[in-house]
């Protein structure tokens, strides 16, 4: 990874470079854990037929969406599950990558 062992600003430097996304992620959960309104963008819930922005999202259903303002044209709403799903393939990929060790025990949690 390049970064020093426990240095939590280069850790997060280095999350920045490789997900586009981290950024983003950030301002929604430091918004919503301290009240915060002026991310750059909103969150909406589509609650169904007629709302939010046209393809956008499952026909017919509710789905939360995230709105990147009409300067962002074409790509303004962005479907809140496709943050999340390249969220979490980053990570996924992330401890493929640096686990720590093969050896390392299951978690009594864990989950197949």
């Amino acid at each position: 990874m390049g970064i020093a062992k426990r240095d939590r600003e280069q850790f997060l430097e280095w999350i920045d470079r490789h997900c586009v996304w981290f950024q983003m992620i950030q301002e929604l959960a430091n918004g919503s854990k301290h009240f915060a309104r002026n991310t750059g963008f909103a969150t909406v819930f589509v609650g169904g037929y007629g709302e939010g922005g046209f393809g956008v999202g499952p026909y017919g259903k509710g789905y939360l969406v995230i709105d990147l303002g009409e300067e962002a044209g074409d790509q303004r709403w962005l479907p809140a599950a496709h943050l999340l799903e390249v969220v979490v393939r980053f990570w996924r990929d992330f401890f493929q990558k640096y686990l720590p060790s093969p050896d390392l025990p299951v978690s009594a949690q864990h989950v197949d």
